[in-house]
């Protein structure tokens, strides 16, 4: 049991570092997966266009493989956060019964577990695919268009 730490969002990511990489690489394959669909739906047109049917093929797997990951990340994720709150919320009561705590420090102590966790499974997704959303938009402006590109990112700096 560690009772000397105080707990954290990046003493749990330490702590709990392989199930948090985990969870972290399929929310970046989820987003890679879902930036990607804009080209994957022009060249499928493209392709339609010339009669050319392995746009649509790569759309397909496309969508495929983004469904696999998401569907895969949020089975992992459920598994992942709920055991770590399991954990630290067992110790945190262990620790805070043998220090003779009142009930109701050790249920708000508790609640603020379930935020941390909370703030990891839910929000740093969210803050990581919103990252890579807007990076890769931005990379694929500039790769379509400098001006376009350059304008984009004088916006977002505004």
């Amino acid at each position: 049991m560690r009772t000397d730490r105080p707990v954290s969002v990046g003493s749990l990511a330490r702590r709990f570092r392989w199930r948090v990489a985990g969870t972290l690489t399929l929310v970046v394959l989820e987003s890679v997966a879902f930036l990607l669909f804009p080209l994957a739906l022009g060249w499928t047109i493209d392709g339609l266009i010339d009669d050319d049917y392995a746009g649509l093929i790569g759309l397909a797997a496309l969508t495929t493989v983004a469904l696999v990951i998401a569907s895969a990340r949020r089975f992992f994720d459920t598994r992942a956060y709920s055991s770590m709150y399991r954990t630290i919320a067992t110790e945190m009561v262990e620790r805070e019964q043998s220090a003779g705590s009142p009930v109701s420090t050790i249920s708000a102590r508790s609640t603020l577990l379930v935020e941390f966790v909370e703030f990891m499974e839910e929000s740093m997704p969210m803050i990581i695919g919103s990252a890579i959303s807007i990076g890769g938009t931005i990379i694929i402006l500039f790769a379509t268009d400098v001006g376009v590109g350059a304008a984009a990112l004088g916006l977002i700096v505004l």
